[in-house]
């Protein structure tokens, strides 16, 4: 899981460098806007790696559709808290005054919505579909060594 959380903390760096790009050609400044969307990206990107994966293993019997909802559910969670971290963040440093809290909590809420929620179901996709070709190529091998066995042992030597 440290694995994880570490590529979570590179990949919020990495997009932040994106997300940097995009708000400096509004006119902010570019460090000071990836630094900002790299507390978010952390902020959300760890605590979903430690969630995610104990929903995994709890809600795996459930039909896939219960699970999408869960999964739903559990990610507008985790941006909620993560943009109130990163909130109180950007206030105890000073960045952002005590009275604009909410409508800076606002606005990286939406941001961190339309960036997590894209993302999250590209991931989850890919991860269901890797998982899925997986048992189709063990299935498949499966079945060739079972027709290289009825070859190596013909059913009348029995």
């Amino acid at each position: 899981m440290a694995k994880r959380a570490v590529r979570a903390i590179v990949l919020a760096a990495v997009l932040g460098l994106v997300i940097a790009g995009i708000f400096t050609a509004r006119g902010d400044d570019f460090w000071p806007s990836w630094l900002v969307s790299t507390i978010y990206g952390t902020s959300i990107g760890v605590p979903a790696v430690v969630v995610f994966d104990r929903l995994r293993t709890r809600i795996g019997t459930m039909r896939e559709m219960s699970q999408w909802f869960v999964y739903g559910g559990a990610l507008l969670g985790l941006i909620a808290f993560g943009s109130a971290a990163t909130g109180l963040v950007l206030v105890a440093i000073g960045w952002v005054p005590l009275p604009a809290f909410w409508d800076t909590y606002r606005f990286g809420f939406a941001v961190s919505l339309i960036i997590s929620v894209p993302t999250s179901v590209g991931a989850m996709t890919y991860a269901r579909l890797t998982s899925r070709v997986v048992a189709s190529e063990r299935v498949a091998n499966e079945a060739r060594l079972a027709s290289l066995e009825s070859r190596v042992r013909p059913h009348f030597l029995f």
